[in-house]
């Protein structure tokens, strides 16, 4: 069994706005702000595709 290579640091800065970003469009959504989830939910579509404005 392989072991999963160490991220980079930018990958694991990456990780960690992907889940931060997520938990945050979730908490929004559970509180009724449809557009502050909608925004936060495509930064994490922008981030998991790698895509920059």
């Amino acid at each position: 069994m392989s072991e999963k290579p160490h991220p980079t640091p930018e990958e694991q800065k990456r990780d960690d706005l992907i889940r931060d970003y997520s938990t945050a469009a979730k908490r929004a959504h559970d509180l009724g702000n449809e557009a502050a989830a909608a925004g936060l939910t495509e930064a994490v579509f922008h981030l998991v595709n790698g895509k920059t404005k």
